[in-house]
């Protein structure tokens, strides 16, 4: 028998180290990606405070761990006469070493959905300080839960001034006539109420803060369901993580508010719409009715989403099956459309009437021009350019850009929904902040899925370097997203809440 070869047991050793440089340089180039894109950093660890703000000693790093893994064989055998070769052998590498030990698209996607929820849940504000938001919570409580649709108030008619009654309305009421007796009803819709009335009575007070947490997680889960049916598993997973660290998403998470909500309402019934059952019909009109008691206004939506079924209806052959699900879809969004035009009608005197006043108070051709700057430049400043990326893949239904979708219909009827919103939004009032983005974020998991596409179309048509240069450009932009969420006050909305509990 030959003796062991001495040599042997340091292959192992060897193969441990090229991975751990490897892993060395992989760390220093996502630190330098970091760097460049947030500027630095400040961290406090068990009391030390540890600063990083030069992305060239990141670099250094790279090079360190790079030049080990080279050193150490790692089947570089001509990297140091030939760095295009280096390169595609770090890039083998990360193949063989590191992707292999990735969580699945569908697993990541759900840590994700669950990191949102419990960054909401924790960062949340637990009090309704805000005009909009007091409205939802205290209609929840003083209209539905109290089992009335009119808060009287007899007491005015003892006030000496006039318009007395306009004098005890809080913002997101309307002062009116109940039966000859002054009284309030609400400005806002009811939809977000009735789901915190709904979870009050279950689960007790606090639990209708944890209602938006958890919608956004229903909105970054129903982006990567939208994804993965349209492209791939991988589009699908870019989609979610940028609506994830979406500056707009997130800062719209913490308080008690109607855009995540409708948003994920609407995400989701777009995911039910693409089920090929009977059921998903009924549960998509269900979601959309629930999607249009949250916010009205966009109620055209659902015929977007009732005309999907339309070449269905047109083929002969699936007539009946497009008759059924058509009536379905119908059957759960009927109830929904019903009950906003009832509560109109008896709070506004119409069914048409909002309690936001006549539409031509609201809409005007005279804001688009100054709307559109608006809403581009807070886009590219909070989205960067990529997001408009999404916008015209939506655009261009072609086969290579979009191989997972069976039908063209669910590309254009995608592009449909970020048309309108933008349409609508772009004619309402003019407002100055960023934040206000809000009012499209039904757009967002269309969006995203659409810079998800174009990422995976490079992904697909590439070599190594441009896999490379994909999986750079999606860190950056998440990197540059987490940045602008990081100087933001984002997380600090509850701090500045906690003054009403204080008083209080």
């Amino acid at each position: 028998m030959l003796p062991p070869d001495p040599s042997a047991p340091r292959e192992p050793l060897r193969r441990r180290l090229q991975q751990a440089s490897f892993a060395v340089a992989i760390a220093g180039l996502v630190a330098v990606v970091a760097l460049y894109a947030s500027g630095g950093f400040v961290v406090s660890v068990l009391g030390v405070e540890i600063r990083a703000h030069r992305p060239l000693r990141a670099l250094w790093l790279f090079a360190l761990g790079a030049v080990a893994f080279v050193a150490l064989g790692g089947r570089f055998s001509d990297a140091r006469s030939n760095p295009a070769a280096a390169f595609r052998e770090l890039l083998a590498a990360w193949e063989r070493h590191v992707r292999p030990r990735l969580p699945s698209p569908q697993r990541t996607a759900i840590a994700v959905a669950l990191t949102v929820v419990a960054i909401g849940a924790v960062f949340g504000t637990k009090s309704a300080g805000g005009a909009d938001s007091h409205g939802y919570v205290s209609q929840a409580t003083e209209i539905w839960l109290a089992g009335r649709l009119f808060i009287d108030q007899p007491f005015v008619t003892d006030v000496p001034w006039p318009n007395a009654n306009e004098t005890f309305a809080p913002l997101g009421y309307k002062a009116v006539l109940h039966d000859g007796v002054p009284a309030l009803v609400p400005t806002y819709s009811p939809g977000l109420p009735l789901l915190f009335a709904a979870v009050k009575a279950i689960a007790g007070w606090d639990a209708m803060y944890f209602v938006g947490p958890i919608l956004g997680g229903v909105l970054v889960l129903s982006t990567y369901s939208i994804g993965r049916r349209f492209c791939s598993p991988g589009a699908g997973l870019i989609g979610a993580l940028l609506v994830a660290s979406s500056p707009a998403v997130l800062f719209m998470l913490m308080p008690p508010m109607t855009d995540v909500p409708v948003a994920a309402m609407w995400a989701a019934s777009f995911c039910l719409l693409m089920g090929h059952s009977s059921g998903h019909a009924f549960a998509a009109g269900l979601t959309s009715a629930i999607a249009i008691l949250i916010r009205p206004n966009l109620a055209p939506l659902a015929a977007i989403a009732g005309a999907y079924y339309l070449p269905e209806l047109l083929r002969r052959e699936s007539r009946g099956l497009g008759i059924r699900r058509v009536l379905l879809f119908g059957f759960g969004l009927f109830p929904g459309v019903l009950a906003v035009a009832a509560l109109n009608d008896i709070w506004y005197g119409s069914p048409l009437l909002s309690g936001y006043g006549r539409l031509s108070d609201l809409f005007s051709w005279s804001h688009i021009a100054p709307n559109a700057w608006r809403y581009l430049t807070w886009t590219l400043e909070t989205q960067t350019p990529v997001a408009l990326l999404g916008v015209l893949a939506l655009l261009l239904p072609a086969r290579w850009l979009w191989p997972g979708v069976d039908e063209r219909r669910r590309v254009v009827a995608a592009a449909l929904f970020v048309v309108f919103v933008f349409a609508q939004y772009l004619a309402y009032l003019v407002f100055d902040a960023w934040w206000y983005l809000r009012f499209v974020l039904t757009a967002w998991p269309f969006m995203m899925v659409g810079v998800g596409a174009v990422a995976m179309a490079a992904w697909r048509q590439g070599g190594g370097a441009v896999r490379f240069v994909v999986v750079s450009a999606v860190g950056a932009v998440l990197l540059f997203q987490v940045g602008i969420v990081r100087d933001k006050p984002i997380f600090d909305q509850w701090s500045g809440e906690r003054r009403y509990i204080a008083v209080a």
